[in-house]
């Protein structure tokens, strides 16, 4: 055989042979929940009423753990916060959810 028929054969060989038997292992699958969450404590650092909409909701900053902004319905700042004294300089446990190769996910503590 000559020195460059090998490569010319084995490459689409291999290639039928990868498309008939797909991926060894599924891309891009989410690993929520299967990596314990890492929790911390964030500080409320502003209160903010935006109007989206034409409906009133609330943004929530927060810093510590981690540093994100958080948008809830009026009903939900009622539930989650409101109602349990929560204001601006209040402490909270926040959660990071790893996934894999999908974002991670920052929550605060109900």
């Amino acid at each position: 055989m000559k020195p460059g028929c090998f490569y010319l054969i084995i490459m689409p060989v291999s290639a039928i042979i990868l498309f008939f038997t797909g991926c060894p292992m599924t891309v891009g699958e989410c690993t929520y929940g299967k990596i314990p969450d890492q929790t911390g404590k964030v500080i409320i650092t502003s209160i903010e009423k935006v109007y989206s909409n034409n409906r009133l909701n609330y943004r929530i900053k927060v810093d510590g753990f981690f540093k994100r902004e958080f948008i809830y319905s009026s009903d939900d700042f009622l539930k989650k916060f409101s109602s349990k004294g929560y204001s601006a300089g209040s402490e909270l446990e926040g959660i990071i959810s790893t996934g894999g190769p999908c974002p991670p996910m920052y929550r605060i503590a109900d």
